[in-house]
């Protein structure tokens, strides 16, 4: 179903108000993951906003286990929550899609208004990572505009995994220019 732009208006004010469907899926999964003691941390958009950096998204994006997500799949497909494919679930109430991502492991979470939200340090990570693959250069730009957005120093770069480092330090250099389009 493709929403005309006043939809798309009036979701984006409902979401950037932390309202609306986006917000109701985020409650309404964490709250059934945490009831079945099924671990997760929230990540892309929604874990930048928390962070700091408003970026509007369609969907949640949740990082668990194979474990967990076979969990997932037991326990709240059938019960509000239907298959899309094995990593793509679809919230019955609000029609909003809740990505996961498989790690062997989950990253350092911290709690925000409630939610596990990846730490700072591993989304940053994350995101680099995605970005490095020309599909998802959105997730380099995500990261320029969240240094542009919370300004952490240049050495927060020290935090974050030797492998995307050097990457960190470009984009935080390239966020410093300041662009002025009358200039254009």
């Amino acid at each position: 179903m493709t929403n005309s732009f006043s939809d798309t208006l009036r979701e984006a004010s409902e979401f950037f108000a932390k309202r609306g469907r986006i917000y109701d899926t985020l409650d309404n999964v964490t709250r059934r993951l945490g009831d079945e003691g099924i671990e997760y941390a929230v990540i892309g958009a929604l874990a930048l906003v928390a962070h700091g950096y408003e970026r509007f998204t369609i969907d949640v994006d949740l990082m668990t286990t194979s474990d967990g997500l076979d969990a997932v799949h037991e326990r709240l497909v059938g019960h509000g929550y239907s298959v899309i494919t094995r990593k793509r679930l679809l919230d019955l109430r609000t029609e909003v899609n809740i990505d996961f991502i498989v790690a062997s492991e989950l990253p350092e979470v911290v709690k925000i208004d409630g939610y596990n939200i990846i730490a700072l340090p591993k989304l940053v990570e994350l995101k680099i990572v995605c970005g490095r693959q020309l599909a998802w250069l959105k997730h380099l730009a995500d990261v320029q505009e969240l240094i542009k957005a919370i300004k952490p120093p240049r050495d927060f770069g020290a935090q974050l995994d030797p492998s995307v480092r050097d990457e960190y330090y470009r984009i935080w250099d390239a966020s410093q220019v300041i662009h002025d389009p009358s200039a254009s």
